[in-house]
């Protein structure tokens, strides 16, 4: 490994998948101190504009010549997005109390969200080397990617 490798393997190839979700399901924020917006200690949810916004924030800081990828995670759909403008995490409130059933999001959400993300995306997409993502979504005691 160079001086330049900051990766880690937290899973190897594997045939072994309960060591896989048991490894995964440990993960934890680098640093929780640090959030996006007004509202810091958000907890959980999945808020994948976010995530690509430090993700521009890392790659404006990269070393020259560096090979930039990012690898998207999710667990599932975006239920919050990041709103650069005003510097307030937007939720989906009308998720909250139903949880474990699917509604529709309203349409200001899903508005916004999307433009966050086609902002976002735009000024990565130009920036980077290469882009994985990868959904996990899980159905009662089945998972999948």
């Amino acid at each position: 490994m160079s001086s330049y490798d900051d990766a880690k393997t937290l899973v190897s190839w594997s045939t072994d998948s309960n060591s896989s979700k048991n490894i995964v399901s440990s993960l934890t924020i680098a640093d929780s101190s640090r959030s996006y917006g007004m509202d810091a200690g958000i907890g959980t949810g999945t808020n994948i504009n976010a995530g690509l916004t430090e993700a521009q924030r890392l790659l404006q800081s990269a070393r020259a010549g560096a090979k930039k990828v990012v690898i998207l995670l999710s667990d599932g759909e975006a239920n919050m997005y990041y709103e650069s403008n005003s510097g307030r995490t937007i939720y989906n409130y009308y998720s909250n109390p139903n949880v474990g059933r699917m509604i529709d999001a309203p349409y200001w959400f899903t508005s916004g969200l999307e433009r966050g993300m086609l902002n976002i995306s735009s000024l990565i997409a130009p920036k980077i080397d290469g882009f994985y993502s990868i959904k996990f979504r899980y159905i009662g005691s089945n998972d999948s990617i």
